[in-house]
C-alpha cells in the first residue's frame, strides 16, 4: 500500500465522551485522526454526570482545569444518597457517599467531577479542536467501512454532502450501546439486556424549599418511583421515571405527563416546571464477545453497558480510551508491533464486566430498598446496612492489569477488605503506579510524570541514564525518571527497585537492582517487540 494512500492514522466514530476524550489523548500522543460525529453538535440531554477520582486523573493532563471546574456542582451537593417518598416528605434514610466528594489527597492529586454531559463536552470538544483542528467533524456519520487487511476504507456522508471515503489505518468505533461498528463486525453482547426501562427527563423547576437545606447527589423516590438528580444546585434537574411496563412506551409520556410526574413527586399540584427534553433507554449490564477485530476496535457504551447506579459507564469507557490511545500511538509510531493492540481487550474486557456486575448490584439495593419502602417494612435500616453505593475508592483505583502489557513480578495484589470500597496503594505490575506529591507545594504528583512512551524510574540516575541509552541503542523508547528517596518510599518502591510505568499510569514492569539490560528486555515485553 503506497503511503499516500492513507488519508489518517485513526478514524474515531462517535463524539461523546468517550470520543472526544479518544481525541485529545490521541492529539497528546502525536496520532493524526479524524473524529466524526453524526449529530449537529454536542449532545443537549445531559446523560452521564459523574466523572470519578480515576476519570479526572486522565482528564488533569488535557489543560481544562479551569474550565472543568467553572461548571462543577457544588460539593455540598455530593457527600450523600437521599431516599424519600417522595421530595415533599421526610426522608426514609440517607447514606453517605464520599466517593463522590473525593479520597483526599494523600491518594489522589484530584476530586471526582459531577455536572451533566452537555456542559461538559462543550469544554472537551473546545480543547479537542485546539489540539488537533480540523480533526472534528460534526454532523457526518458512518456510512459503512471494510477492513482491507492494511488499511480500513471508512465512507461517512455529512448531512450536506456526498459520501466521502476515508483511508485510515486503524478505526474505533465510540458510537454507543448500538454501535454500527459493533454490529459491522458482527460482534455479539453477553450478559442481562432489557432488565428495565426509563424515561429520562431534563427539565427546570425551582425546587429549593424541598431540597436547599438538605442537598444530595441523589434523590431516590418511591411514590412516584424514580430518582431527582441536580445538574447545577439550582432549577437544572435530571429524572428518570423508572420501571416502564411493555406497552408504556416514550409517546406514553408526552411533556404534560411528565409535568405531572414532577409535580407529583414535589407535593405541589401547581408548581411550574419547563420540560427541556424526554429521551428513553434501557438498562443492560453487558460485554462484547470482542473489542478488537482486524484493524477495527471499540471503546465505550460499544462495546459494554452498564447500569448507571454508580456512573460507571462513561467512566470505563474514558478509561478504555485511556488504555488505548497509548497502545495506538506507539505502534504508529513503530515503536511496539501491532500485536499492542490485542492487549487492549486483554486488559479492559474483565474490568468492563466487573465493574457491570458492580453496577447491577447497586441497582438491585436500590431496588430492595425501594420495595421495602413500599411493603412497609425497615427500608431506613437498609439504607443504614448500605456502604457501598457512592464509596468505590477500590474499584477507581484498584482496578488493575494481571495480564497483557505487563510483566507479572510473581508477588500476590492487596487484598483489600472490601475491593470495592478499599484501597491499597502498591507499585506491583498491572496497577496503577500510587500518587505522591513530588513537590513541596503539592502542585505536581507521580502521575504528572508520565507522557507519551514508557518511563523509567528509580532513585539512581546514573542507572537510570544507562536504561535509555541502552534502550536508545536498541530501539526501545524509555524515558528516564529519577525519583527522590522518599518520593519512592511514598509509591511503595523499596531500595534498589526499579519500575517501567506505561503512558497511562500503570506499572508495567518491575525489578530489583536490575541491570539496564534487563530493564530495556522487561520495556520489549511490554511493547511487544522482540530486540
Amino acid at each position: 500500500m503506497a503511503e499516500d494512500r492513507i488519508d489518517t492514522d485513526v478514524v474515531i466514530v462517535g463524539g461523546g465522551p468517550v470520543g472526544l476524550s479518544l481525541s485529545l489523548m490521541l492529539s497528546l500522543q502525536g496520532v493524526d485522526h479524524l473524529l466524526v460525529e453524526r449529530h449537529p453538535s454536542t449532545t443537549f440531554h445531559p446523560k452521564a454526570r459523574n466523572l470519578n477520582t480515576r476519570t479526572m486523573e486522565i482528564v488533569r493532563g488535557w489543560g481544562v482545569d479551569d474550565a472543568m471546574d467553572d461548571i462543577a456542582l457544588g460539593p455540598g451537593w455530593c457527600s450523600s444518597i437521599a431516599y424519600c417518598k417522595d421530595l415533599a416528605s421526610p426522608e426514609i434514610g440517607r447514606m453517605t457517599t464520599g466517593g463522590f466528594v473525593g479520597v483526599g489527597d494523600d491518594l489522589s492529586p484530584v476530586v471526582p467531577h459531577l455536572s451533566s454531559q452537555d456542559v461538559y463536552e462543550p469544554v472537551w470538544r473546545k480543547r479537542a479542536e485546539e489540539l488537533a483542528p480540523g480533526s472534528l467533524r460534526f454532523g457526518v456519520s458512518l456510512d459503512a467501512f471494510v477492513d482491507q487487511g492494511d488499511h480500513v476504507e471508512v465512507s461517512v456522508r455529512p448531512v450536506d454532502g456526498p459520501v466521502e471515503v476515508i483511508r485510515t489505518r486503524y478505526l474505533v468505533g465510540c458510537d454507543g450501546w448500538n454501535s454500527p461498528v459493533r454490529q459491522g463486525l458482527g460482534l455479539q453482547l453477553e450478559g442481562r439486556a432489557g432488565m428495565a426501562r426509563f424515561v429520562n427527563v431534563y427539565f427546570r423547576a425551582d425546587l429549593s424549599d424541598l431540597v436547599a437545606h438538605r442537598p444530595a447527589v441523589l434523590f431516590f423516590t418511591t411514590e412516584p418511583r424514580g430518582v431527582f438528580q441536580p445538574l447545577d444546585g439550582g432549577d437544572r434537574w435530571l429524572c428518570q421515571i423508572t420501571h416502564l411496563e411493555e406497552g408504556d412506551p416514550l409517546e406514553a409520556y408526552p411533556t404534560d405527563r411528565c409535568v405531572e410526574w414532577v409535580r407529583q413527586a414535589a407535593g405541589d399540584p401547581e408548581r411550574e416546571v419547563e420540560i427541556l427534553s424526554v429521551g428513553t433507554w434501557t438498562m443492560n449490564a453487558t460485554v462484547a464477545d470482542h473489542y478488537r477485530v482486524g484493524r477495527c476496535l471499540l471503546a465505550g457504551d460499544a462495546v459494554h453497558q452498564l447500569p448507571p447506579t454508580g456512573g460507571f459507564g462513561a467512566n470505563t469507557g474514558i478509561q478504555d480510551a485511556h488504555n488505548l490511545a497509548w497502545k495506538l500511538g506507539a505502534v504508529l509510531r513503530g515503536e511496539a508491533g501491532d500485536m499492542l493492540l490485542d492487549t487492549y481487550e486483554t486488559e479492559r474486557r474483565p474490568i468492563a464486566a466487573y465493574n457491570a456486575a458492580r453496577s447491577l448490584d447497586n441497582s438491585r439495593m436500590v431496588g430492595r430498598i425501594t420495595e421495602m419502602a413500599l411493603a412497609g417494612g425497615d427500608a431506613a435500616a437498609e439504607v443504614g446496612r448500605t456502604t457501598r453505593y457512592g464509596n468505590f475508592t477500590g474499584m477507581e483505583l484498584g482496578f488493575h492489569y494481571d495480564e497483557g502489557a505487563v510483566v507479572p513480578d510473581g508477588t500476590p495484589a492487596p487484598a483489600p477488605q472490601d475491593p470495592v470500597i478499599d484501597y491499597v496503594p502498591t507499585c506491583r505490575p498491572g496497577h496503577r503506579l500510587p500518587h505522591a506529591w513530588i513537590d513541596d507545594g503539592g502542585g505536581k504528583s507521580t502521575l504528572d510524570l508520565v507522557g507519551r512512551g514508557l518511563v523509567a524510574m528509580a532513585v539512581d540516575p546514573v542507572m537510570l541514564e544507562g536504561v535509555v541509552n541502552l534502550g536508545h541503542q536498541a530501539g526501545v523508547a524509555l524515558a528516564e525518571c529519577p525519583l527522590s528517596t522518599a518520593v519512592a518510599a511514598a509509591v511503595g518502591l523499596e531500595e534498589g527497585q526499579v519500575l517501567v510505568v506505561r503512558p497511562d499510569g500503570h506499572v508495567g514492569w518491575r525489578g530489583a537492582n536490575p541491570t539496564p539490560a534487563e530493564v530495556v528486555g522487561a520495556a520489549a515485553r511490554i511493547l511487544g517487540v522482540d530486540r
